[in-house]
């Protein structure tokens, strides 16, 4: 039945005292009422919908019977009071509350907490002891700290940068993705899902789409249905570019924190904790801890020219890589930025190049060695020892990346060691059964292919013939 046949049904049902002309009339003011509540999105619109009913003398005419009407009209074709996107968008950005944040690759997920502070602010929580580490975010100029709590070291992370940041915290820098989706929403483009029960509460729903560069987030919200506070928030994350990978992320357990501590939510490095690149260690270090993890990488690459194999991977499979490193000169693969390159005059670079190439083939070699001990430690049921052998590699891979400005034939082999053993290294976890590292497995991989796809455009770029 339409609209003006439901309506016209109303109005005969309870016979107001008025003429049919009266009724046809009502029955135009009562459409016009229903298409401008229609349009309107904000809280702030019942307000306006009440004082146009009581001002309009074409209602009052109608009496009693006919302020029903609009009721009856309103609560069936409304929602009556039900919330509206801009309402629950309203709590997403202005109230302070935790919820649990799951990630799902597959049949396989990962479960972290999450704090939002009035102001745009979020921080999410992941690990304990050694490995905890946390995210702490500025939704509006995506500006980021990562902190390693284990290591008492920090990070910064501009903008868009995560797409070629490198590290072990990439897992939590993923996480904020959902929040900023959920942040940057604009109402007026969802599709109403209706009512449905959520959490054992009435809830009305929402279906958004969100792109940008790289991703496209099809995303599923649930709000109680008077308030509008958020219930449940699905986001299925797919990568725009092949292989399109996809990750899920439900946000739930929403609940309201009206004494949460601003000190979480500075970006401000924590008193001892070390920048991530500065030559000193923390202060608060323990005598104990060896500042030169960076040497022992050193070391091992000079014991594998020398052929010396062996000795080279038990030195690297010693090092503790949530440490500080910093390297002051060779291997060049990890130290040397393309620009660095660019300034030396051709004598330089021709001295140079060739050393900066055979380190990078060195990197290379190692990390095919490595994969191999993985194979025969996984072929014993050895896990751990063929996850530290896939993660040693890893994490090679990852210093060759550290600096986006290292050179470019750095970047591609960093890269190249990283997928080798991440791929490996999900194989393992799925033989395993180790859910939670599949998942920042997974994550990791989606990661490393958008660099290598927005290393390959940069390179275009450089490469593009002048006009």
């Amino acid at each position: 039945m339409s609209d003006r046949n439901y309506i016209e049904k109303c109005i005969k049902s309870l016979r107001p005292p008025t003429g049919a002309d009266i009724q046809g009339r009502i029955l135009e003011d009562i459409l016009r009422v229903q298409a401008e509540t229609r349009i309107a999105r904000s809280a702030r619109r019942h307000a306006a919908i009440r004082r146009l009913i009581m001002t309009n003398w074409m209602l009052k005419i109608g009496g009693l019977g006919t302020i029903f009407v609009v009721a009856v009209v309103l609560l069936a074709h409304l929602g009556g009071g039900t919330a509206a996107l801009a309402e629950v968008l309203e709590h997403i950005q202005r109230d302070s509350y935790s919820f649990t944040l799951t990630i799902r690759s597959g049949q396989a997920d990962r479960v972290l907490r999450g704090l939002v502070y009035p102001g745009g602010r979020v921080r999410f929580d992941s690990g304990h002891g050694t490995g905890a580490s946390s995210t702490i975010v500025d939704l509006e100029p995506g500006r980021r700290l990562l902190l390693s709590h284990g290591s008492k070291t920090a990070r910064y992370v501009e903008g868009r940068d995560e797409l070629t940041y490198m590290g072990s915290d990439r897992l939590l820098l993923l996480c904020s993705r959902p929040m900023e989706s959920l942040w940057h929403l604009r109402d007026g483009t969802e599709n109403d899902l209706g009512q449905e029960t959520i959490a054992g509460m009435k809830a009305r729903g929402f279906h958004i789409v969100h792109e940008d560069e790289y991703f496209r987030n099809e995303i599923t919200l649930w709000a109680e249905l008077r308030s509008g506070w958020p219930l449940r928030v699905e986001i299925a994350s797919t990568a725009r570019k092949p292989p399109k990978d996809r990750l899920d992320f439900v946000l739930e357990d929403f609940v309201t924190e009206s004494n949460l501590d601003g000190e979480l939510f500075r970006l401000e490095v924590p008193p001892g904790y070390a920048l991530s690149g500065q030559r000193n260690p923390p202060e608060t270090a323990s005598e104990d801890q060896s500042p030169d993890e960076a040497g022992k990488v050193k070391e091992s690459f000079r014991l594998w020219s020398q052929g010396r194999n062996d000795e080279a991977l038990a030195l690297l499979l010693s090092v503790d890589w949530d440490r500080p490193m910093v390297f002051a000169d060779e291997p060049y693969v990890f130290s040397l930025t393309e620009q660095a390159v660019a300034s030396l005059g051709q004598a330089g670079k021709d001295e140079l190049v060739p050393v900066i190439l055979e380190q990078c083939n060195q990197l290379r070699k190692i990390c095919f060695a490595l994969v191999d001990r993985a194979k025969e430690a996984r072929s014993a049921q050895d896990y751990a020892r063929a996850e530290t052998c896939l993660m040693t590699a890893l994490h090679l891979g990852e210093l060759a990346n550290r600096d986006p400005g290292g050179t470019f034939i750095a970047q591609l082999t960093g890269i190249a060691a990283r997928k080798l053993s991440l791929v490996r290294l999900k194989s393992l976890y799925e033989e395993m059964n180790a859910r939670e590292k599949l998942v920042d497995t997974e994550l990791k991989i989606q990661q490393v292919d958008a660099e290598h796809q927005a290393l390959a455009e940069k390179a275009r770029g450089q490469n593009a013939p002048t006009k």
